[in-house]
């Protein structure tokens, strides 16, 4: 619950976290790195020991070698006499090294012709004699010295005269040395040197009781690796306690070195380490808690300023400085953003007060005019009656004078047929006297046709009567009478034509004024009644606009009522937004500017 509310704390977590989780990761490479080099470094140095042991051992060893090779080719000891020279020779090396306890001679057939300590033996079935006389040098297996207490080997050198093994000195060595040269070791706890023979025994161990009792190790697995000539390091159980031992061979006398360590050493040692990685860890989680407290302080501290800021502009207060904070990142901005917040919800408030201010008087104002309006409306709804009564009187007299028009319409469609029909009687008359005077004007061109043809006789009878002479005298005045009537005749048609042609023009005129007059009179009367019916038309509408009107006058005077009702709604909404003004106006007054 704390976590969720405080985010220092969750801030600190987090760079904790960030600064932790590369830390383990790094100690954990660390440490797995501190126990494989711990792992290697022990391996190594248990590798250095085991390697400066198996060189001054075979120092050692090889010194000795050589020391008795140059005794046996010496020519006292080639000469196998076993005379004081061989004694005093043999009894100054036992004197002179501390680890050459004893020295014999052994002839070809195996019996020992001189030995510095002890009585002399048969040893040719010892293996050391086999094989010294074929010519090796042979180091025999370790035995353990009850009158000395110490384990012991022989070495056998084989005495060659001219090229020929004549015998073979067999040198005991004490290994005794082998403590003195463990001691020289600077082990760590638990970690000591052994050295097993080659068939296991134990020849050299911490435990002494183990050297006298030849303890067989055979069994354990780092003795059977070394017991075939095999070098390593291996992790392995001895008496219920896990342990590591590095072991190698001596190969020139066939023995194995091991030194060896418990485990739990090695894990103390790596737990020392890994400590060290730990302490280092804690010191570093320490340091990044630390510098987690500052940066969160670093951070939290402007945003808890922007938090108080925030809450007062929540509280109302609209008066409060600026908030400051001198950051360029994220907060600077939020800081920058509160401030042009509360500056523009000041101005807001600033803003929403005044208008609240003209809103409550025009809300008072709206509420007197709805009140006006109420009684505005009941009068109209009054004067609206009243008019529907006017609108029903003007319908019903509407509906009489269509009757009436009606009546007048069908009385001048009626006349207007009865002129119709008297004007057409005229016109046939008129157009029967044009086809008169046409069939007159005929007769009359058939006359002057005749008169022209006598008129041709008479111009050619004279003619002929000119020829004559005195004989056609007469003729030719019959001619000029008959020339002469013609003529006349002539001029009377002439006349004639010229009076039926004014006729036919007459007719012409009158039947064009007949015709004319016959079609305005049409025209007139068709006017006439189209008028008359569009009149009827009219009042039929007006009979139908009056009803209609008081149809409209009742939705009127029921509009009338809703408006009534609607203005005392609105009356009723004023009053309601002069209360939520107020309201508004005290929810303002909250905030401080």
């Amino acid at each position: 619950m704390f976590l969720q509310k405080s985010l220092k704390l969750k801030l600190n977590l987090i760079i904790v976290i960030v600064m932790l989780l590369p830390l383990l990761i790094t100690n954990s490479i660390i440490i797995k790195r501190v126990i494989d080099n711990t792992h290697q470094s022990i391996n190594r140095e248990q590798k250095q020991m085991l390697n400066n042991v198996k060189s001054q051992l075979e120092i050692i060893i090889n010194d000795t070698e050589s020391l008795m090779k140059m005794v046996a080719d010496n020519e006292v000891i080639k000469g196998m006499n076993p005379n004081f020279e061989m004694g005093r020779l043999l009894k100054g090396v036992v004197e002179e090294y501390d680890a050459i306890p004893n020295i014999s001679v052994l002839n070809k057939e195996g019996k020992q012709i001189y030995k510095v300590i002890g009585q002399l033996g048969d040893r040719n079935d010892r293996e050391y004699y086999k094989q010294g006389i074929r010519g090796e040098v042979y180091y025999s297996k370790v035995i353990y010295s009850r009158s000395r207490h110490v384990p012991t080997v022989i070495l056998a050198i084989p005495i060659k005269n001219e090229g020929q093994v004549v015998g073979v000195i067999a040198t005991e060595l004490d290994l005794s040395f082998l403590r003195a040269l463990a001691s020289q070791i600077k082990f760590r706890e638990s970690e000591y040197l052994y050295i097993v023979s080659e068939d296991g025994r134990t020849i050299y161990h911490p435990d002494k009781s183990l050297v006298e009792d030849m303890y067989d190790a055979s069994h354990l697995a780092p003795v059977k690796e070394v017991m075939q000539g095999r070098e390593g390091v291996v992790e392995y159980v001895y008496e219920g306690v896990d342990k590591i031992v590095a072991y190698a061979p001596v190969p020139k006398v066939r023995w194995g070195l091991g030194i060896t360590i418990e485990d739990k050493v090695v894990h103390s040692e790596i737990a020392r380490e890994t400590n060290k990685v730990i302490y280092a860890l804690l010191i570093s989680l320490l340091i990044a808690i630390v510098l987690g407290y500052f940066l969160a302080n670093h951070i939290v501290t402007p945003i808890s300023k922007s938090i108080h800021f925030a809450q007062k502009i929540a509280d109302g207060e609209l008066t409060n400085n600026n908030l400051k904070i001198n950051s360029q990142d994220e907060i600077g901005n939020l800081a920058q953003a509160l401030n042009i917040m509360k500056s523009n919800l000041r101005e807001v408030i600033i803003n929403l007060r005044n208008s609240v201010e003209h809103l409550s008087s025009y809300s008072q104002e709206l509420s007197a005019s709805a009140e006006e309006g109420s009684a505005i409306v009941s009068n109209t709804s009054d004067r609206i009656n009243d008019i529907v009564v006017d609108i029903e009187q003007i319908s019903a007299s509407s509906q009489e004078t269509a009757s009436l028009a009606q009546v007048a319409s069908n009385k001048s469609e009626e006349n207007s047929m009865n002129v119709k029909d008297t004007m057409s009687k005229t016109v046939e008359i008129i157009k029967d006297l044009n086809n008169s005077s046409n069939q007159i004007g005929k007769v009359v061109e058939l006359i002057t046709n005749i008169a022209e043809q006598i008129n041709l006789l008479a111009l050619n009878a004279a003619i002929e009567a000119a020829r004559a002479g005195e004989a056609g005298r007469g003729f030719a005045v019959v001619a000029d009478e008959i020339r002469g009537l013609a003529e006349q005749t002539a001029k009377s048609t002439e006349d004639i034509k010229n009076l039926i042609n004014t006729i036919q023009k007459k007719a012409k005129l009158g039947l064009s004024s007949v015709e004319h007059v016959l079609e305005e009179t049409e025209e007139l009367f068709v006017e006439i009644k189209e008028n008359g019916e569009k009149t009827v038309e009219h009042i039929n509408e007006v009979a139908i606009s009056a009803q209609n009107l008081a149809q409209n006058s009742d939705d009127l005077s029921n509009s009338s009522l809703e408006m009534g009702k609607v203005s005392e709604e609105i009356a009723t909404s004023s009053q309601e937004l002069a209360h939520m003004s107020q309201r508004l106006q005290q929810m303002v007054e909250k905030f401080k500017v």
